[in-house]
């Protein structure tokens, strides 16, 4: 099938605002892939989006498919195919060769579950009604509480029930697929971040309880409200150190030292200047020739005031 490409368009939009290296590499987006052109494209409801970047604008186009006098049938539905005990055996060993380990029984049960038993129509049902699928309405999801909305405690309830999730990954499904901001998923690493930056319950506790787990998701609540789940994924890839080392600050300072002494019968007050550059990396992509973090300048200067005695 041809396709049919779309002029380039761009909105004003610095990197400050929006860097999409950054954005798209994040782990939350995975269907975005980057040409070597520094070009990214994702398929999203039947067209391909690409999106590329310069310092002032982000550039974005669209490629529909061409339109046809009939629709192909795609060659898998009429291929041959194997028994459902058959694709189970099947599915299983290739997760198995992917290093999931004894995950892999759970992974292939709770897929089938999802896509044959439960289906589509019950994950829209637990999605977040304020942020609806593209064509639907949008509705209220309700009053905001400690533990969260009904909706999303509700949603998080039933994925538990699914074979082999946990409550981090049910949280990661409500916030990153269904929609729940609200959501905090917890793994030890944002535990030390709230014992370390939020005072919480620094030496309590030496293991993740289900009950922690509970506190430090309403924890961010209290602080954040509805967008605790985004500040939790800030707070949590701040603090990684891919990051952490690329958000630094440039800083001039100027310090003075006052010697007194004695020349004969007067007294010398010498006042010394010295100016420090301290140059910082700023955040922008890591780079292979990247020079060293700081650089310090010193460039001394006297000043002598006499007085005499």
């Amino acid at each position: 099938m041809a396709l049919r490409a779309a002029e380039w368009h761009k909105l004003p939009t610095s990197l400050t605002e929006l860097c999409i290296d950054t954005t798209l590499r994040c782990g939350q987006s995975f269907r975005w892939r980057k040409s070597a052109e520094g070009e990214w494209s994702a398929a999203l409801h039947g067209r391909i989006l690409s999106l590329r970047q310069d310092p002032q604008y982000l550039h974005y186009r669209v490629t529909y498919p061409s339109i046809t006098t009939t629709l192909p049938t795609p060659p898998l539905s009429n291929a041959p195919s194997v028994a459902p005990e058959e694709d189970d055996t099947l599915a299983l060993a290739h997760l198995m060769k992917l290093g999931f380990g004894y995950r892999a029984k759970y992974i292939a049960k709770t897929a089938r579950i999802v896509s044959e038993d439960k289906g589509l129509k019950w994950l829209e049902d637990l999605s977040n009604p304020e942020y609806p699928q593209f064509g639907v309405e949008e509705k209220p999801a309700g009053d905001m509480l400690e533990g969260g909305r009904e909706g999303y405690r509700k949603a998080h309830e039933e994925l538990l029930a699914l074979h082999g999730v946990g409550p981090k990954v049910a949280d990661c499904v409500c916030l990153f697929g269904l929609g729940w901001s609200e959501s905090v998923p917890v793994d030890t690493h944002v535990w030390q971040i709230a014992q370390r930056d939020y005072r919480f319950g620094k030496g309590k506790h030496s293991s993740l309880t289900a009950a922690t787990y509970v506190a430090i998701g309403n924890l961010f609540r209290k602080l954040w409200g509805k967008e605790a789940g985004w500040a939790h994924s800030v707070l949590f890839t701040a603090d990684l150190k891919a990051f952490s080392e690329r958000v630094i600050a440039k800083v001039e300072v100027k310090e003075e030292e006052v010697v007194i002494k004695k020349e004969d019968e007067e007294t010398v007050m010498e006042t010394a200047v010295k100016e420090v550059t301290k140059r910082k990396r700023i955040k922008k992509e890591p780079l292979l020739d990247e020079g060293p973090i700081v650089q310090v300048k010193q460039e001394p200067t006297r000043r002598s005031k006499r007085q005499r005695v």
